[in-house]
């Protein structure tokens, strides 16, 4: 009889392969352009939360921006790597679903691949969460996958981790978000990645 293989938990992906990440994406300045606009309607030196924050990439180069930046993260592996990486700024292992306004207020939130991992029983959660943290009149940057695909899990190296993924059309996005946030603009892109500022109602 052949044994059941155990599947790992989004958390232990995220842990799993942390460094992996990091390795990537430290040397990747991609989204340079869209942190650019999105700090651009941020007062002088914002506060902003990186929301699901992986290893401090991004929240590196808001940093460098001119932000003060504070980043949270399920992953505690990911979680140590960007306080060793970036000793300066202030991260948590925090999660997304649970409310965290103890961190304090902010003028900006970006929440890059963030949403990805809620469905969309939860999308509601998350920008309530968001709201609570958000000052008036401050903006939420939001990265997602364009579409309605669903994928349940996903293997690597043999080892099935319960990593869900959504996809999201701006439509399913305002409509989870109407109580909390105004769609304000879609930034352009040229992948199937879509790249959205809101607005705090």
């Amino acid at each position: 009889m052949k044994e059941k293989r155990e599947t790992k938990s989004l958390i232990d992906y995220y842990d799993d392969y942390a460094e992996a990440w990091a390795e990537k994406w430290y040397g990747d300045d991609q989204l340079m352009p869209y942190l650019r606009r999105f700090l651009a309607y941020l007062p002088a030196s914002p506060k902003v939360l990186d929301l699901c924050c992986g290893a401090g990439y991004e929240s590196m180069r808001m940093q460098g921006l001119g932000a003060d930046v504070v980043g949270i993260d399920l992953s505690s592996k990911s979680i140590l790597i960007a306080r060793e990486k970036n000793p300066e700024i202030i991260f948590h292992v925090r999660d997304m679903l649970e409310s965290y306004k103890d961190i304090g207020e902010f003028d900006g939130i970006a929440c890059i691949a963030g949403l990805v991992h809620i469905d969309e029983s939860n999308l509601e959660v998350a920008f309530k969460n968001m709201h609570e943290v958000l000052k008036v009149g401050g903006y939420l940057f939001v990265v997602v996958r364009d579409g309605d695909e669903i994928t349940q899990s996903v293997t690597v190296d043999g080892t099935e981790y319960a990593r869900r993924f959504f996809c999201y059309t701006l439509d399913k996005l305002k409509q989870h978000a109407q109580s909390y946030f105004e769609f304000i603009e879609e930034m352009k892109s040229e992948t199937k990645w879509r790249y959205y500022l809101f607005k705090r109602n």
